[in-house]
């Protein structure tokens, strides 16, 4: 890559557009007269380079670089040079289908700074990356050797002139990026350690706290369930025994109706025979008229009289009585509404036996009026045939017996309204009573549909897979797994990362088939027994860290499309081919040797896939792997096997009279991490593959829970609000 042409538009004393062309791609001499601008083309490719001392193109500024410094109505300072990239070999990395780049450089009154590249603008450090990819670093302090420089340069020390060469040669870019990838390294361990600190100290006592309280919660929705189950069966007790106090009351029902038919019947029995007394006092009376004669007329009209006041009396008593039993009833009714069950039911007992006491009394009441007509009838007769047995006058005789008379009228009415009041407080029962039986009818129905659903509920329950012990194993069983998931995550990112160089990246291009790239040598052998992990370590040497692939086509694609980070070896299938040590030979190495455990091919000791045996044969199957140093000198320097032997401790023997060893190498072998990093990551697919199964059962099991909850909440279904009342207030209305 060499410059083809540079365009200069405002750059220091160019303030007009110019293109200079021309350039030798070997060498090229820039000369005239003072003062006619040499200087400015060599500041004007440092400008587009991306020179940071402006110092080395004699300016303080990026604003000093503008044609008379804006003064003459030029704003902007723009330099674009044309480089000839037909050259691929040492082409930019990326650039391989461009024949030529432009890069453009730009900067405006005010500090702003604009790089393009083909027209596109880039940030400043894609264009450093372009130039350090073909060796070109313009902040190099030996980029530039001025007059005055050379002999300093001549004088250099070996590591001043090994820093020049690094930075001609573009590695010291690669050892700045690594320091400064090491500076970031080391930030992100700190700061995953801090993450790892908080996960430690912080998250992971919240998160168990937090998991001890939901174990805790679910417990507690388990009692709760629990308590609401058998608050439903409390309920469903209270309603039976309500139940059967209604039936109770219902049959004193039935016996107070009896009782109130029996007053009934004596009641009309007692008014017969009132009738049947009125029936002889009127007819001792005309007989009295008829036999005493005026002065009978005259008593009998007094008699009037009184009983006329004694009329009037009677229907103010009877008043009185009517106010005070309405009064009586409506405190009797507000009684009722504020008295409970059983105060309710004494009420109905003490009015039942009020209503037995006042019948007892009307029963003694006319066998006493029975008993004193007996004897006026008696004294009567006596007065009439008469007898002077007698100490009264007949007049006296007559009075008492007319006040009995009235007095038995007025008890017969009081019993009259008394059994009136009876019949109206029987009507008011037996609404009631009826209207309790309807009550009771509907609340047995929503009982028995409860009941229905109970049942129902009952045997989904039956028929329901969740177990709780389970579902709590299934869950430890999860956590125990994913702690093991963790641990070996951990494990396999530690080893994979001190196992970098292991690792063949690259970008895949367009229509690349990954498939045929089949890895590392040391990713791809699997050591039989660690114990032989240094020796074959050493007998294949750097030729671990070849990558196979099929085809020498597929090496070429990956070298200079894949952009590898790294230099790599890369050993194609088709054209690799292997000295293998014979069977004979390795026979008769190991009868020198002392024996088959003595001596092996280092090609037997490892398991690999089979398409991929021609490399391994390349790498191991020219040497031998010995027990001890005394053991792989004789086989190494005897005639009939001159093979090179490696022993377990990594000392090796060449049949050209050269060995290696010595002191024993410290640290583990980096066969012996891959088998410990091919094992953590087979853990870690299998505790992910369990963790996944385990996931979908307690998922499962969740479900089964979720709905058995829903069962139980199903099972005892809420009573309605009237039965609620009903069995709370079970007599109020009885």
């Amino acid at each position: 890559m060499y410059i083809k042409s540079i365009l200069l538009d405002g750059f220091k004393s160019y303030g007009n557009k110019i293109e200079i062309t021309g350039f030798d791609p070997e060498f090229n001499a820039i000369t005239g007269l003072n003062g006619t601008g040499k200087s400015n083309i060599l500041d004007s490719i440092c400008f587009v380079l991306g020179i940071t001392n402006l110092s080395n193109v004699r300016a303080g500024s990026l604003q000093e670089l503008i044609y008379k410094h804006g003064q003459a109505g030029i704003t902007k300072a723009t330099v674009s040079i044309t480089f000839d990239n037909r050259n691929k070999r040492q082409c930019p990395i990326g650039y391989e289908n461009h024949d030529e780049i432009v890069v453009t450089r730009q900067v405006v009154m005010g500090g702003k700074n604009k790089y393009m590249i083909n027209g596109i603008n880039v940030q400043a450090k894609r264009i450093n990356d372009l130039f350090c990819s073909v060796q070109l670093n313009v902040n190099n302090p030996h980029f530039l050797i001025m007059q005055g420089r050379i002999t300093k340069v001549l004088n250099m020390k070996p590591q001043e002139i090994l820093s020049m060469v690094e930075e001609a040669a573009g590695t010291r870019m690669y050892e700045t990026r690594k320091l400064a990838a090491q500076k970031t390294i080391e930030k992100k361990d700190a700061k995953l350690r801090e993450l790892n600190d908080i996960i430690t100290e912080d998250i992971g006592p919240k998160l168990q706290k937090l998991q001890e309280e939901r174990a805790q919660f679910q417990e507690y929705q388990k009692v709760v369930r629990e308590l609401e189950s058998l608050t439903r069966l409390l309920v469903a007790w209270r309603y039976v025994q309500a139940e059967s106090k209604v039936e109770q009351a219902e049959a004193k029902v039935v016996e107070v109706r009896n009782e109130v038919q029996n007053l009934k019947n004596t009641i009309k029995n007692n008014e017969s025979d009132i009738k049947d007394l009125d029936k002889q006092v009127t007819e001792l009376n005309r007989k009295l008229e008829e036999e005493s004669g005026s002065a009978l007329k005259q008593l009998q009209a007094e008699l009037t009289a009184a009983d006329k006041v004694e009329a009037v009396a009677a229907a103010a008593l009877r008043a009185a009585k009517e106010a005070t039993a309405a009064n009586e009833k409506k405190s009797r009714l507000l009684t009722r509404a504020l008295a409970d069950d059983q105060a309710a039911l004494a009420a109905k007992k003490q009015i039942l036996d009020e209503a037995t006491d006042t019948f007892s009394e009307l029963r003694s009441a006319s066998e006493a009026s029975e008993a004193e007509l007996s004897r006026a009838q008696a004294a009567f007769l006596a007065v009439s045939t008469g007898q002077e047995a007698s100490s009264d006058s007949l007049q006296d005789q007559l009075m008492a017996a007319k006040a009995q008379a009235s007095e038995a009228s007025t008890r017969i009415a009081q019993s009259s309204m008394e059994r009136a009041h009876a019949q109206r407080r029987l009507h008011a029962l037996q609404a009631d009573a009826a209207a309790a039986g309807a009550e009771r009818d509907r609340h047995a129905g929503a009982l028995a549909q409860c009941e229905q659903q109970l049942q129902r509920c009952q045997e989904e329950l039956s028929r329901s897979q969740h177990d709780e012990a389970s579902f709590r194993s299934l869950r430890t069983r999860r956590q125990e797994v994913h702690a093991q998931a963790r641990a070996a995550r951990d494990a396999t990112d530690r080893l994979a990362a001190r196992l970098q160089r292991c690792h063949f990246r690259y970008t895949p291009p367009p229509g690349f088939d990954t498939g045929s790239v089949a890895g590392m040598i040391c990713k791809l052998i699997k050591v039989k027994d660690p114990m032989y992990c240094r020796a074959l370590e050493t007998a294949a040497g750097g030729r671990l860290y070849n990558v196979v692939v099929d085809t020498e086509q597929t090496s070429k694609t990956l070298l200079q499309r894949g952009q590898l980070a790294q230099r790599t070896t890369i050993v194609p299938l088709n054209k690799i081919r292997g000295n293998v040590i014979d069977a004979a030979t390795l026979r008769r190495a190991q009868e020198v040797g002392g024996g088959p455990e003595n001596v092996q091919l280092a090609l037997d000791l490892v398991t690999f896939p089979s398409h991929v045996r021609p490399a391994m044969a390349w790498a191991l199957g020219s040497t031998l792997v010995c027990r001890d140093l005394d053991t792989a000198r004789r086989v190494t320097f005897h005639p009939a096997v001159r093979r090179r032997a490696v022993t377990l401790d990594g000392d090796c023997t060449d049949p050209a009279g050269t060995l290696q060893g010595g002191a024993v190498h410290q640290g583990s072998s980096v066969l012996a991490e891959l088998q410990q990093l091919q094992e953590a990551e087979g853990r870690l697919r299998q505790a992910e593959q369990e963790l996944q199964q385990l996931d979908a059962q307690l998922a499962a099991a969740q479900r089964d829970a979720d709905a058995h909850a829903a069962l139980q909440r199903r099972s005892v279904p809420p009573l309605p609000i009237q039965l609620q009342y009903f069995i709370g207030v079970p007599m109020m209305k009885l």
